[in-house]
This record gives structure tokens, sequence and C-alpha cells, in this order.
């Protein structure tokens, strides 16, 4: 799986994390899904609220209102992104809990947001596969 990002969203991911620190910021992906292979992220949509700081909850609601974004601007759910404050970008167990195998997970230490990474739940949901990521240029 490639996923590949354009400047623009992987600098609103990097200025979510920074701006919600010490809290986790998170959000949607959007983009186009042009196979199983190619994916590339054009735009981010905030969602979800932090709960006791450490975790964050995107409501039903959201994730509706996210979509019907997506289809407005014809693009597709491509995953979602959240921060891990003063901590690796390796995905926790909570964050394999809330995991669907078919999405990419885009996770950026924070409040440094330099180090990002893109994960994928394995269809078992034992554990996640590093994605490669690429921005475009």
């Amino acid at each position: 799986m490639a996923t590949r990002i354009t400047p623009t969203a992987l600098a609103a991911i990097r200025s979510a994390a920074i701006r919600a620190y010490p809290d986790e910021c998170c959000g949607a992906l959007l983009g186009t899904d042009g196979s199983d292979a190619d994916r590339l992220i054009t735009a981010v949509a905030p969602a979800g609220t932090a709960v006791d700081g450490m975790q964050f909850r995107i409501d039903a609601s959201e994730v509706c209102r996210v979509e019907a974004q997506a289809v407005r601007e014809g693009t597709t759910v491509l995953g979602f992104y959240h921060s891990h404050p003063d901590a690796t970008v390796r995905p926790s167990r909570t964050d394999r809990d809330g995991a669907w195998p078919w999405y990419t997970y885009i996770i950026v230490a924070a409040p440094l947001g330099i180090e990002v990474a893109a994960w994928r739940l394995v269809d078992d949901r034992s554990g996640f596969v590093r994605e490669s990521l690429e921005e475009e240029s």
C-alpha cells in the first residue's frame, strides 16, 4: 500500500497536533483511492473531541458529517489522523481497539510534529502494519 499526501494536508495535521498539545488532536483523512495500492490524501477534516486529554472520541454523527463533506468534495474518507502527545508514532492498544482494517491511520508525535507515520490494521485485528507515506511534490 502506497499512501501519498499533499503538503497542505500534511501541514494541517502537524499544525493541529501542535495547537492541541498537550491534548490529542484528531480528524479525518479525505482523498482519492485509485486502487488498493495507491491512495492520495488531499485534505483533512477536524473531527472528534479530546477525552481526558489523552484520548479522543469521534461520534457517529461526526463520521456522517465528514462522509457528507467528502461526497460534496468528490473525495472519500480514507482514514483518520491523531496525535500522540509526548509519545511515539506507534499505535497504542486503544488505537487498535477502535480501528477498522480498511482505513489508513496517521499518527503524529506532538509537540514537535516532525515524526509522522501511517498505519493500517491487519484483517485479523492483531496489530498494525506501517504503510509507506510519501509527501507529494
